[in-house]
């Protein structure tokens, strides 16, 4: 017996939703409801014209970062080196190797954040060899900061120890250059 008043109800309610004080009449529910199917067909085109649009764009764009991406991995150990290796691997990706207790390390943080934003076609990522120990062995850090420059997932060469931003450019420059 439930079932039925139930099914009865789901069946009625779109003409339920429809009735106010204004719409006693079947004829103009009826009216109300064919309105509302209508109007949902004649936006169903517009849908399918903007989902075409999106498919015949370009598929591969360049990639703008415009700001620094402190690494934090979803994965512990060899899962953390592999998936920074993944972010290196397209484009041009610097990898800033810092620790917190570093002095250098906080003298090139300013201009490792505004090269980001001077340069939006280079990725910039920082990552805290402090927390990510792993990361001193698998990369070979001996000292920070270092600064590693990476040309689609090829390293293309390092920088150590903390620099004035006019030479740590340049030297970022000429690295990308190779």
């Amino acid at each position: 017996m439930k079932r039925l008043s139930i099914t009865l109800l789901v069946a009625t309610a779109p003409f339920m939703c429809a009735q106010t004080p204004e719409t006693n009449n079947k004829q103009e529910v009826k009216q109300l409801a064919s309105n509302v199917a209508a109007e949902k067909q004649a936006t169903k085109p517009e849908q399918k014209k903007s989902e075409k649009t999106k498919e015949e764009a370009p598929k591969k764009q360049q990639k703008t970062w415009g700001s620094v991406t402190n690494f934090m991995p979803k994965r512990s150990g060899k899962g953390a080196i592999q998936e920074l290796k993944e972010m290196t691997k397209e484009g041009i990706v610097i990898v800033d190797f810092w620790q917190d207790m570093c002095p250098p390390c906080r003298q090139i943080a300013p201009s490792i954040d505004a090269f980001a934003k001077q340069y939006p076609h280079e990725r910039y990522i920082k990552v805290d060899v402090g927390t990510y120990r792993e990361f001193t062995k698998a990369f070979g850090i001996r000292g920070v900061p270092r600064v590693d420059v990476y040309v689609d997932g090829k390293l293309k060469g390092s920088l150590g120890g903390g620099r004035p931003k006019d030479q740590l450019r340049a030297g970022i420059e000429r690295l990308i250059k190779q």
